[in-house]
């Protein structure tokens, strides 16, 4: 991650610019991210922006330089335990639910080339929390792999992500993904 001086225009009646020091995430995809904390800043520049994490909401060092003007603000009744037990792909994908999903149980078969695995809400097995299938190649290694994450009905599929390899020999070179 590198810091980056950029200035942004706002696309709106006022035309108005924003300005300030920038973390660049690459990892993200490119996404800059404004300064952010839980209380305003003491002393800004004119145009700098800042989201608040106290209230959720970013806002704008007004032209003036003496006040700070509300952008835009988050209306959300996410707490971090509620965020935990999300049934969202980076919750659950890959190595199966954690926090927020204590006592569930996982169904993996069969041996030694699993096809499927299902991760239940207990071990009376009757709620599904994430389900996935594997189709193998002639090398026996994965060519798609599908997961499902279910709602908290377990019966409902929320949505579907299904990955699509391909490989030279045995190693990956490209992956595909579907959502669903």
């Amino acid at each position: 991650m590198s810091l980056q001086v950029v200035q942004v225009v706002i696309n709106d009646a006022s035309n108005k610019t924003i300005t300030g020091v920038y973390d660049f995430d690459r990892a993200c995809g490119g996404v800059l991210i404004p300064p952010s904390g839980p209380t305003m800043p003491v002393s800004a520049s004119a145009g700098e922006v800042f989201f608040n994490t106290t209230n959720l909401a970013l806002y704008r060092r007004n032209d003036n330089n003496v006040s700070w003007d509300v952008l835009t603000q988050i209306s959300s009744s996410l707490t971090a335990t509620t965020h935990e037990t999300l049934r969202q792909f980076i919750h659950l994908a890959n190595d199966g639910p954690y926090d927020g999903f204590s006592g569930c149980v996982m169904d993996v078969g069969p041996t030694p080339f699993p096809t499927s695995s299902i991760w239940f809400v207990d071990t009376t097995r009757t709620k599904k929390i994430i389900e996935t299938h594997i189709v193998y190649n002639a090398n026996m290694t994965p060519s798609t792999t599908q997961y499902k994450i279910y709602d908290i009905d377990g019966v409902t599929v929320l949505s579907t992500l299904t990955d699509t390899i391909s490989y030279n020999g045995i190693f990956e070179v490209s992956r595909t993904r579907t959502l669903s």
